[in-house]
């Protein structure tokens, strides 16, 4: 019997498409349902409320909703990450034609998926690298998740200087004439971009299913880095809207850079998720003080590696 996974995301990678073209999520029985999030916002909602099952989403915003009571929902969601599944995806400050460096963004209004998010905090990271300090010398302006964001600057002409793009959009938009400036691996190496995520009872009530998931994703994420279907990868992309050739060659290069684009295997590194929390910790995102130390520990209720663990108890059984 088929067993449905709803999943919002920010945007389908390689690995997504790959397990559903190859039939690697129904190889498990799984019907994995995508839903394009509108913000991180809408994104933990839907999570709380149970109209998703796993989100695609910052280790950053899963510490927010589970550890603030002050989050934009103003409840706490008790979910944690289970499968790693980007570095950022070359996640980068994309400003408006004309704007050559950070330094010209002073003065300027700013804008963001939440002032709060995950990704928020890298822009104010790298626009304090070079000396401008969030509530002086720039504004914020909400506009929800990278797509909007995209088609606010990109297509929409929105008036803000500058916004964080990934996912592709970045280099559309780079494109189109908008510049690209600083990314997070200048700031941070290795960088957890995004994680699968998904509430603690779900995953409690629903452990093969979990680990299914997780098996399917990884042999897609296998072969997305098998440069034998170089070719097949590139021609997959071929099929988003106005994707050339030649664009379709350069996303997908993007998706497998080591440290930049997808995580092969789908491996959950602490250091990257302690480089996050520290990000966070920086800029007095927590409510309460945390011991970055715990938040990163085995004992850790921010992660679970026992789903990546049993897909692997799982190949190993395939293979005897």
């Amino acid at each position: 019997m088929t067993r449905r996974i709803r999943l919002g995301g920010f945007y389908r990678s390689l690995p997504m498409a790959v397990a559903e073209d190859q039939g690697l999520y129904a190889a498990h029985d799984l019907e994995v349902e995508f839903d394009q999030v509108s913000s991180s916002t809408q994104q933990f909602q839907y999570l709380s409320d149970g109209r998703y099952d796993v989100v695609q989403t910052s280790p950053d915003n899963t510490a927010n909703y589970r550890l603030n009571r002050g989050n934009p929902i103003g409840e706490l969601v008790a979910a944690k990450g289970f499968l790693g599944l980007d570095h950022g995806m070359y996640l980068v400050v994309v400003a408006q034609p004309g704007i050559e460096s950070i330094e010209q963004l002073r003065g300027k209004t700013i804008s963001v998926d939440a002032p709060e998010s995950g990704f928020a905090y890298v822009m104010y990271k790298i626009l304090a690298n070079h000396g401008l300090q969030r509530g002086r010398d720039y504004d914020i302006v909400s506009t929800g998740g990278v797509y909007d964001r995209f088609v606010a600057m990109v297509e929409q002409g929105a008036d803000f200087a500058a916004t964080l793009m990934s996912g592709g959009f970045e280099t559309r938009a780079a494109d189109r004439g908008f510049v690209l400036l600083d990314s997070v691996h200048d700031i941070y190496d290795p960088y957890l971009g995004v994680w699968a995520a998904a509430r603690d009872e779900w995953l409690e009530g629903n452990p093969d299913l979990a680990a299914d998931f997780v098996a399917a994703y990884r042999r897609a994420s296998d072969w997305v880095f098998d440069p034998l279907n170089r070719d097949a990868c590139i021609e997959r992309l071929q099929r988003l809207p106005n994707t050339s050739p030649e664009l379709a060659e350069r996303l997908y290069q993007i998706q497998v850079t080591p440290g930049v684009g997808n995580i092969e295997g789908g491996a959950l590194d602490p250091v990257g998720v302690r480089n996050v929390m520290n990000l966070r910790d920086e800029f007095g995102g927590f409510e309460e003080p945390q011991d970055i130390d715990e938040l990163v520990a085995p004992s850790t209720e921010l992660f679970d590696l026992r789903f990546i663990e049993a897909s692997d108890r799982k190949q190993e059984g395939d293979r005897q």
